[in-house]
């Protein structure tokens, strides 16, 4: 275990969220509860300097399906840790920096999980991350969706009414609706929906919540900044 200044990362799993029954309910509702695998670091007074965790949504029950979702987030958990452990790390360890992580201003690196959409046989996680390591703030929105009863995770012409060709059309439609009406006009609207055309059907990230789509864009994605974009849509 690599040894920090502070203290030694002392990995944790938490069970934060549970519902009680152990199967899908007959109107499509799956049963799952949340578990946050926490790599955070602390000083040695025991307080966190640095947030590490990822909070991951596992189906209760033993079906195909189940175990298939229950797979797949498994494995975004783990990637989460692979990508950014080093260099997350790695800041939280450099000592040349003139001001590191204190227990009053820790330094982030997690992701938030909430199921967002539980019915009909689809289970939607809207997920948030949040970045901080001593310079710029990031934060975003994303989301994982599956089918309950084959374990299929969905891509956006699943969810929403139309042919691969007419659903992208559709978001095209939104977004481009969406940015004007947030003030992004002219060469900027035209650069920017560039960038939206390129991306190709199953490239787009959402989640669902309630009746609507909501299609998520990352930070410096469609180079506005920092700012994350989350644009809703009719599912119809």
């Amino acid at each position: 275990m690599r040894k920090l200044r502070y203290l030694c990362i002392i990995m944790s799993v938490v069970v934060i969220g549970i519902l009680t029954s152990n199967s899908v309910h007959a109107k499509g509702r799956a049963s799952y509860q949340i578990q946050r695998v926490d790599q955070s670091v602390h000083n040695k007074a025991g307080k966190v300097i640095a947030k590490f965790y990822y909070d991951r949504v596992i189906l209760r029950g033993n079906t195909k399906a189940v175990k298939k979702i229950n797979k797949d987030t498994k494995k975004v958990c783990d990637q989460f840790f692979h990508t950014y452990k080093k260099q997350f790390l790695g800041y939280v360890e450099d000592k040349d920096q003139p001001y590191g992580p204190t227990a009053e201003e820790p330094y982030k690196c997690y992701v938030t999980s909430k199921v967002a959409y539980n019915k009909n046989g689809i289970i939607s996680i809207k997920q948030y991350s949040d970045w901080f390591a001593g310079g710029v703030a990031n934060s975003e929105y994303t989301g994982l969706t599956y089918n309950t009863k084959s374990g299929k995770k969905l891509s956006i012409v699943d969810v929403i009414k139309g042919n691969s060709r007419t659903v992208k059309q559709k978001v095209e439609r939104n977004v481009r609706k969406y940015l004007i009406k947030n003030s992004i006009v002219g060469s900027q609207l035209s650069s920017t929906m560039n960038i939206v055309k390129k991306k190709k059907i199953g490239d787009y990230n959402f989640y669902l919540y309630k009746n609507k789509v909501y299609v998520c864009f990352l930070c410096y994605e469609l180079e506005l900044g920092n700012d994350y974009t989350v644009v809703p849509m009719s599912r119809k």
